[in-house]
């Protein structure tokens, strides 16, 4: 097994090299951000009037936590350590969020399911102190708001065996329930095996939540969207494998 990384910088060049999007950096020293929520929340508004509050909100809040999300999955299962999340900066881009910096600190290690417990405790905080900065724009649902941070981290784990195929569907299952309870989501999602004979069968999102993306001109629901009926779901879902 992989030796944990030595410093922070080596644990960011490893997750970004899984997901070059998610691009952190070490910043020189610890800094006071203004909000830029209000910023997010306003750019989407402008770039979709049509899409309603509704909208707004909700891809507000999908951006807000998809990066602590990741980088918390990525760090324990690809570097067997984790980073403080506490001081995380993202960058904000024009109606999107990518990018992030920390200041220098010494990553934690230890074992795996210690670190899931520390990052499920981080999470957690992380998701009350966002949600808190979303609701200064617009009321937006806690149930809501956990049902799309459990998708970003499910989403997370499944990106392991495109990493290394050492990653069974099994391991990913049981990964998946230990992330979920250690961040409190267990009832705000889940995993479908879908059945893709003669091919192998693939994990999918059982999603509890809606990301609201139809409410766009240009969009229309998810195939794992939960507004489908679930028979309907799978089947989208499964032709959508398919094609892959």
């Amino acid at each position: 097994m992989k030796a944990p990384p030595q410093s922070l910088a080596e644990l960011l060049a490893t997750v970004r090299l899984a997901l070059p999007l998610l691009s952190g950096r070490v910043r020189p020293e610890d800094s006071v951000r203004a909000d830029w929520v209000a910023q997010l929340y306003s750019d989407l508004q402008a770039a979709h009037p049509e899409a309603g509050p509704h909208y707004w909100a909700t891809r507000s809040w999908s951006l807000l936590i998809w990066q602590p999300a990741y980088l918390s999955v990525l760090s324990v299962h690809l570097s067997q350590s984790l980073p403080r999340l506490d001081q995380l900066e993202q960058d904000l881009k024009p109606c999107y969020v990518a990018g992030f910096s920390l200041p220098e600190h010494l990553v934690e290690t230890g074992s795996q399911s210690a670190l899931i417990a520390l990052a499920g405790q981080q999470l957690q905080a992380i998701q009350h102190s966002s949600l808190a900065q979303l609701r200064q724009q617009r009321p937006f649902s806690a149930k809501l708001a956990a049902c799309l941070l459990a998708d970003c981290l499910l989403s997370a784990l499944m990106m392991l065996p495109a990493i290394d195929a050492r990653w069974s569907t099994e391991q990913i299952r049981s990964l998946a329930d230990e992330w979920l309870n250690a961040c409190g989501l267990s009832k705000n999602g889940g995993l479908h095996t879908i059945d893709l004979s003669p091919k192998k069968p693939q994990l999918a999102l059982d999603r509890k939540g809606c990301c609201q993306h139809f409410r766009r001109s240009d969009g229309e629901l998810c195939s794992s969207c939960p507004k489908h009926p679930l028979p309907q779901r799978l089947q989208l879902i499964r032709q959508e494998l398919l094609q892959e």
